[in-house]
């Protein structure tokens, strides 16, 4: 009995030196990992707000409410920043990198590509936002051309804003 306690001590033993080399072998790529986390998501921040802050000096927001009419979803209740909306893409792309970079570094390949397949994909995002962009612009122009147009012609100036409502709502979806 007692070399059979033996036997399964020196295996507990054994088994727990085993996992604790296992640890100390993975503590250097925790720690880098840590350390890359916490700088990324601060250069993450910092670079969203300098870029949202260099969209506010460009004044594309109040273009925006002039060209889109933003101010007429602001009286509705909604209001959007193109500014903070830039500044958030920039951000989260940084932080998506950030990711890619912990996970590389923690040797987690399923989870780098998964993180690579978002980066890759934030692009396609960014330029649909502006082709919607484009759409509310020209859909803008084109409401207040037909409004102008349906008030300079013989039909009734009460369905000057429909149409041209219609018109821009068109040029939008389509």
């Amino acid at each position: 009995m007692q070399g059979q306690f033996a036997t399964w001590q020196n295996a507990i033993l054994a088994a727990l030196s085993g996992i604790w080399m296992k640890i100390i072998s993975k503590l250097p790529d925790v720690l880098a990992a840590v350390i890359v986390l916490f700088v990324g998501m601060f250069l993450a921040s910092l670079l969203g707000r300098l870029v949202r802050r260099m969209v506010e000096f460009t004044r594309l927001d109040s273009f925006l409410q002039k060209t889109v009419g933003l101010s007429r979803m602001k009286d509705r209740g909604m209001e959007i920043h193109a500014a903070a909306l830039v500044g958030w893409f920039v951000k989260w792309f940084f932080i998506i990198v950030t990711f890619i970079a912990v996970a590389d570094i923690l040797k987690w390949a399923q989870l780098t590509s998964f993180f690579e397949a978002v980066a890759l994909y934030i692009p396609n995002v960014i330029i649909t936002v502006l082709i919607l962009l484009a759409g509310f612009i020209l859909g803008g122009g084109l409401q207040d051309l037909v409004v102008r147009g349906v008030k300079a012609s013989t039909l009734p100036a009460n369905s000057a804003g429909m149409i041209g409502t219609f018109a821009r709502w068109a040029v939008i979806v389509f």
